[in-house]
């Protein structure tokens, strides 16, 4: 029997009205030699039920299983453990595949035996409607570096966004980096650092075709839109890849950028994160700004109050 050339990842988590586009997309890949494992993270709503009759009309191979809620880390992982292809690919149950992408990144990597993960770019939509490519300047600057200019690159910044979505890995470098980090919220960046660092250590490659493989569903309540949650789950992995050196510039920045938006929004915690960047980094120049941001802010926030109780 040849061996099983791809799997595709699919955690799934009450996506019961996108799930259908998401499998059907995959199945339009038209690669015969692949199977598609999908695990329903505890969903509350019907996804499991019409996961099983998808599986059941399946052109090809495709495991469904269900769980207690676990997140998305440690689904990711129990969707690699079970995969038995060369190569992982991984898509959200609300997302799509541009037809036939898949199989460019396919070609180029089987052919290079030191390439061991090649990145892809996607776009935001929403119904009809397509946005710009997600990975733009900064990403593309981060991957035209090599694997160590990367790694040290993602220890000591954010990437906006570097998305393992767009990528193809060799399972076996999966394996040996052991998946997905479990102490953290966040997948995309703690993987991105563990991947390049084995890349660096082993003398591997990576590669980055500029073609759309992924549509990535807009919604009002992505989690990049939860300013604070986002926080919370940066500075874990800072606190956990970066180094000591400049781990408190790092998060004072971080705590900065993340307070300065939310205090736009009139939410209390943008307060909480400018006074926590100071904590962390104190600059006299940024104490100035922030003093400016807060008495701005909240003299307009107070203002709307009062405009609002009198209407």
């Amino acid at each position: 029997m040849a061996e099983l050339l791809l799997s595709t990842l699919v955690p799934c988590y009450n996506h019961e009205d996108f799930i259908t586009d998401t499998i059907e997309s995959i199945w339009k890949q038209n690669i015969d030699n692949m199977e598609i494992i999908v695990i329903d993270d505890g969903s509350s709503d019907n996804s499991y039920e019409v996961l099983k009759k998808l599986q059941a009309s399946s052109p090809v191979p495709m495991h469904v299983s269900t769980q207690e809620n676990a997140g998305i880390v440690k689904t990711l992982n129990r969707c690699l453990s079970k995969a038995q292809g060369k190569y992982i690919s991984l898509i959200g149950s609300d997302d799509q595949y541009f037809p036939d992408a898949l199989a460019n990144l396919l070609t180029k990597i089987k052919n290079e035996d030191d390439i061991k993960v090649i990145y892809a770019n996607a776009r935001e939509f929403k119904g009809d409607e397509l946005f710009e490519k997600m990975h733009q300047d900064q990403a593309l600057e981060i991957l035209s570096l090599t694997p160590a200019e990367i790694e040290k690159k993602l220890r000591t910044e954010v990437p906006r966004p570097l998305l393992t979505q767009c990528a193809i890995f060799e399972k076996s470098l999966l394996d040996s980096i052991h998946g997905w980090d479990e102490t953290l919220m966040l997948d995309d960046w703690p993987l991105n650092i563990k991947v390049f660092h084995y890349l660096a250590q082993h003398k591997y490659k990576h590669d980055f075709l500029d073609i759309d493989l992924v549509k990535y569903r807009f919604h009002d309540t992505n989690l990049h839109k939860n300013y604070y949650k986002m926080y919370l789950m940066i500075e874990e992995v800072i606190l956990r890849y970066a180094p000591k050196k400049t781990r408190k510039k790092f998060l004072s920045k971080e705590a900065f950028d993340h307070g300065k938006i939310l205090l736009k929004k009139n939410k209390p915690a943008g307060n909480k994160l400018l006074f926590k960047s100071l904590i962390l980094h104190f600059d006299l120049f940024k104490f100035l700004d922030i003093l400016r941001l807060t008495i701005k802010y909240n003299l307009i926030n107070t203002f709307q109050k009062q405009n609002t109780q009198k209407n």
